[in-house]
C-alpha cells in the first residue's frame, strides 16, 4: 500500500499599498497584506524621485510581481530604486529613498 501526497503550491503574501479609487496617495502610507496570484513569485517595493524645474516629487509602492529585478536607474530628472524578495511579507521596508545628482 503506497500513499500519495499532493501538496498545493504556496501562494506568496506581500504588502501592497492601499489606494482607494481616485486616491492621490503616492506615499504608500496605508498598506495591507495580500495573497499574490499563483504565477507571481516575488514581492517588490519601489521608490521613484522626479525633479522638474526645482520641484522634487517622490512616490513609493509595494506589491506582488511576476517579473522583478532589483536595482536602480537614473535618467536625469527621474531616478528609481526597485527591491525584490521572495518570502512572505518580505517587502515590509520601503525601497531606499534616493537623491538626484
Amino acid at each position: 500500500l503506497s500513499l500519495l501526497f499532493i501538496t498545493k503550491g504556496h501562494s506568496l503574501s506581500c504588502y501592497e499599498c492601499s489606494r482607494g479609487s481616485g486616491s492621490m496617495d503616492v506615499s504608500c502610507s496605508d498598506q495591507e497584506v495580500n495573497t499574490c496570484p499563483t504565477d507571481f513569485s516575488k514581492c517588490m517595493s519601489y521608490t521613484v524621485v522626479k525633479q522638474v524645474g526645482g520641484i522634487t516629487a517622490m512616490s513609493r509602492g509595494k506589491g506582488c510581481s511576476d517579473n522583478c529585478h532589483s536595482g536602480s536607474q537614473n535618467v536625469g530628472f527621474l531616478r528609481n530604486v526597485i527591491e525584490c524578495c521572495d518570502t512572505d511579507r518580505c517587502n515590509a521596508q520601503y525601497a531606499p529613498g534616493i537623491a538626484l545628482y
